[in-house]
């Protein structure tokens, strides 16, 4: 189950999404596109992670479980987690 701060939130979109990991792994929008996962992304390290995963909170006003926390390793994987956390708003 998810922990939810407010009702702000709504569905984040691919191109949002891309906009904060480029600004958390501090490269290119377009590098992203095609790799948006932990395991392509060199930058995308334990440390950056858990930058990812509070920058998203922030902005969204929400807070992820440990396992979702764990489950946030790609563009599609983190885009999935918040269709659910709305789903259940």
């Amino acid at each position: 189950r998810y922990k939810k701060r407010n009702s702000r939130i709504s569905t984040m979109s691919q191109e949002k999404l891309l906009e904060i990991m480029s600004a958390v792994f501090d490269i290119e929008q377009r590098d992203l596109v095609g790799r948006a996962s932990s395991m392509e992304i060199k930058e995308w390290d334990s440390l950056r992670h858990f930058q990812l995963i509070l920058a998203i909170e922030k902005e969204y006003d929400i807070e992820f479980t440990p396992d979702q926390v764990r489950k946030a390793v790609n563009l599609d994987g983190i885009l999935e987690i918040l269709g659910n956390i709305e789903k259940c708003s």
